[in-house]
């Protein structure tokens, strides 16, 4: 059948590879427009992941600023039926009317659980010990559509959101591969969703990574993974900002925010401590927890 996908980052790659691996037909491919890169004055803007791979398959590819902009391409590219997997953009009503109103979207959650931007985080940060991909017919508001199919991918306990974005991703990707011909032949019958269950998650932004340590032990520890790759799990020590990327609960107490001259190297939390296994120093490489801290030590650093 003829596909027009709809992706940016990584998550969408995968999808799009499945879909790709699986011998469909990719008539167009409308992605995020390029980025500037981390590092300024290191040459032109940076395509998403999804655009690399597209050129990569000579695919033809569209990146509007706004989704509005895509309409023209889409009636022209006359696709069976668009995909849609982390594009970024709401889809608006003119567009979701193209290709016969025929659109799926790959979201990562078992909705109606966990809406919006930030599913895999949230999951992790809720303490779930499982989550999953949902194929949904797209609709007007956001990610309430009609579920086609559903499945689960365990939540392991060093998951961050990094590493099971990647798990749901290639399980999204399988699961979409197996269900597009069945219901492209009208043999899935879509399942309302129950708004009684809908919860909504929202954009992350840099500020919530910013790690508020009246929280308890346990969910310091989920925090610190599930901010991982971003916004990172950020504090200061005295002056030197440090952003935490791998943590576990410890034994005792004390006071929160109070870094405790121990080894391994522990903070005190508002029920507990957190045992900091590895850490990025502001403008350094990331360290072991308590080699970091010995260091800052023998400087004559010490403090909380």
């Amino acid at each position: 059948m003829r596909i027009a996908f709809f992706g940016t980052p990584e998550f969408g790659r995968t999808i799009l590879s499945a879909l790709l691996d699986a011998g469909e037909e990719i008539v167009l491919v409308a992605t995020q427009p390029d980025r500037p890169r981390q590092r300024r004055g290191r040459g032109p803007d940076e395509p998403s992941l999804v655009k690399q791979l597209a050129l990569e398959h000579e695919l033809p590819v569209i990146t509007p600023a706004r989704a509005t902009e895509a309409v023209e391409a889409i009636e022209q590219a006359e696709p069976d039926i668009c995909i849609v997997a982390a594009y970024g953009q709401i889809l608006p009503d003119p567009l979701l009317a193209l290709a016969g109103g025929r659109w799926l979207n790959a979201h990562a959650s078992l909705l109606p659980a966990y809406r919006g931007a930030a599913p895999i985080t949230q999951a992790i940060l809720d303490g779930r010990a499982e989550t999953g991909v949902t194929i949904m017919e797209v609709v007007s508001e956001l990610d309430a559509g009609p579920i086609v199919s559903q499945v689960t991918v365990a939540i392991a306990d060093d998951d961050t959101t990094g590493t099971l974005s990647e798990k749901l991703a290639v399980a999204g990707g399988n699961l979409l591969v197996k269900t597009l011909p069945k219901y492209q032949a009208g043999k899935v019958t879509p399942q309302p969703q129950d708004e009684s269950a809908a919860s909504m998650t929202r954009t992350l932004k840099k500020a919530d990574g910013e790690i508020d340590w009246t929280r308890d032990a346990d969910y310091l520890e989920r925090f610190v993974r599930a901010m991982q790759p971003w916004p990172g799990a950020r504090t200061t020590f005295g002056d030197t900002p440090i952003t935490i990327t791998s943590a576990h609960v410890g034994s005792g107490s004390g006071p929160p925010g109070r870094f405790e001259a121990t080894s391994p190297l522990s903070v005190g939390t508002g029920h507990g401590t957190l045992v900091i296994d590895r850490l990025i120093p502001s403008g350094r490489r990331e360290m072991d927890g308590s080699a970091w801290f010995n260091g800052i030590r023998q400087a004559g650093n010490f403090g909380s």
